[in-house]
């Protein structure tokens, strides 16, 4: 008799004694805590590059800057509606993808083929002059957000669409103008588009965004490669050592502001799903609200992140004559 009540109990007593259990859960780890309160240094709008490339899209005849504002608005929106934790990029937003570069980035500068940019561009002038007349607007654009001196990120929408299509679009007109023999002014906006994307690599970015701007860097130093392969007495070597190939330092290899921003993201997101049990039955519920260590899973996740914090991008060693890249993004 004794054996069928305790039977008949186990129902009771099984999820009473795991609801107990799962009551001990650990405390926040301090550096936990530190990375979810992390506050952004205060950024004024507008010294914030990061709204111009948000409305780089945007029709002609508005401001990239101001749209930029507008477009974070509705990801906020989108975010807030939709319960989503997850980074949208500007396609994602109506108003923000109005303009499109006009010529697939596979077919300029291309590192699938073996002869260099500057080579390719030598045999195939007018087509690039046609290329960067129909998209003057968007080369303008790009080369406008180099007069900021922050980019400080959302985390709701990643600035980065077709943005390698456009860069290579503008590093074209650069090689165009090394074409003409023009050379100080292909290495000034040389000089200025491997110092903002530096820049930007170093900031409290997404990981996603620091890829980006680290390819679109490696595009520079390939044209840089043609331009010193193509005419080498062209280029004084102070120009290329302090301004081009400027050695890397502890904080543009350190990983630990990206990994922040992405382990908030992380925390953020399991957060909303255990405390809304956003599962599919009513006792996935039950099981996630009841039985799951909240702070163990986040301290789980911090190891993890700590272990990615350490990877750090390698100094390179020698300029190579051509670069592997996304070709969009």
């Amino acid at each position: 008799k004794k054996i069928i009540i305790l039977i008949l109990l186990l129902p009771v007593i099984l999820p009473l004694s795991a609801v107990i259990f799962y009551q001990f859960d650990e405390e926040l780890r301090p550096e936990v805590v530190e990375i979810i309160n992390y506050k952004h240094e205060k950024i004024a709008s507008e010294d914030n590059g990061y709204y111009a490339l948000l409305g780089m899209f945007v029709r002609e005849g508005d401001n990239p800057h101001a749209k930029g504002l507008e477009i974070e608005a509705e990801a906020k929106t989108k975010y807030d509606v939709e319960g989503s934790e997850l980074l949208i990029f500007t396609s994602d937003i109506d108003l923000a993808l109005i303009i499109e570069p006009t010529v697939d980035s596979y077919d300029i500068c291309s590192t699938e083929i073996e002869e260099s940019c500057l080579k390719d561009i030598k045999s195939r002038k007018e087509y690039y002059r046609k290329i960067i007349r129909d998209n003057k607007v968007l080369i303008n654009r790009l080369r406008s957000v180099y007069k900021y001196k922050h980019y400080q990120e959302s985390p709701y929408v990643i600035a980065m669409n077709k943005l390698i299509t456009v860069h290579k679009m503008a590093l074209s007109d650069i090689v165009l103008a090394w074409e003409s023999k023009e050379y100080v002014a292909a290495l000034d906006l040389l000089k200025e588009d491997v110092s903002y994307w530096r820049m930007v690599a170093r900031g409290d970015v997404s990981l996603i965004t620091r890829m980006i701007a680290i390819a679109l860097i490696n595009q520079d130093l390939s044209v840089l490669s043609d331009f010193i392969t193509d005419c080498s007495k062209c280029i004084p070597k102070e120009i290329i050592e302090k301004e081009l190939l400027i050695p890397f330092s502890q904080q543009d290899v350190d990983m630990r502001k990206t990994m922040g921003f992405e382990y908030r993201f992380i925390y953020n997101s399991v957060s909303r799903n255990l405390e809304e049990g956003l599962f599919d039955s009513f006792w996935q519920k039950i099981v996630v609200n009841l039985f799951i260590k909240q702070n163990s899973i986040h301290n789980k996740f911090y190891d993890m992140y700590q272990n990615l914090s350490l990877i750090h991008i390698s100094e390179p060693t020698r300029l190579k004559t051509r670069s592997r890249m996304p070709s969009s993004a």
